[in-house]
């Protein structure tokens, strides 16, 4: 039986195919992943995948959230997930691209707005309440702190951990184009 691993290192596009499988499967592993930013050190958080296309990755933010702040200083990004049935742990390198306002395409918006209140506090996202206060939210202002976060990888490294030998398979963009190589594991 062919492993999640020889498909991956058979084709950049087919790595591209296992990954947009495993976002779009209820459960999938590339579906919930750990996006890591730098602000006072290295800040790490679960965002949603929302699209994979060709060259980026779409992730919904606030753009009151430390993320976007973190992101305007330094676009430089790293994304982890893990496949606990497949052993499989892929990390992606790269830089982030901010949208907002009107150049947020509308197909993305109107998905966000399905759930408006994410976006619809009076308060940023992680700033603090004071005791009793009430969590108010404005439901009008929902689509003006909205965000895309475009992830544009440079270098994925997808690791499989396995009783018969771990092996390790890393995919650069050089020149416009992805290159494959194994790699120590």
């Amino acid at each position: 039986m062919q492993r999640v691993m020889d498909v991956m290192v058979s084709g950049h596009r087919q790595f591209m195919d296992v990954l947009e499988a495993a976002r779009t499967r209820r459960g999938g592993f590339f579906r919930n992943v750990t996006l890591v930013t730098s602000g006072d050190g290295p800040d790490v958080r679960t965002v949603v995948l929302r699209e994979i296309s060709p060259g980026s990755l779409v992730v919904f933010t606030d753009r009151r959230s430390p993320k976007f702040s973190q992101l305007q200083d330094d676009d430089r990004a790293a994304i982890h997930a893990y496949d606990q049935k497949t052993k499989l742990q892929v990390r992606g390198y790269g830089t982030c691209q901010l949208v907002t306002g009107d150049k947020i395409p509308q197909k993305f918006l109107r998905e966000a707005m399905q759930r408006r209140e994410d976006y619809a506090g009076f308060l940023s996202p992680g700033e603090k309440l004071d005791a009793g206060q009430a969590w108010d939210m404005d439901l009008d202002q929902a689509s003006q702190n909205l965000a895309l976060i475009l992830f544009k990888p440079h270098l994925w490294d997808v690791l499989e951990l396995h009783v018969e030998g771990h092996r390790r398979f890393g995919w650069n963009l050089e020149d416009g184009e992805w290159v494959g190589s194994w790699r120590a594991p």
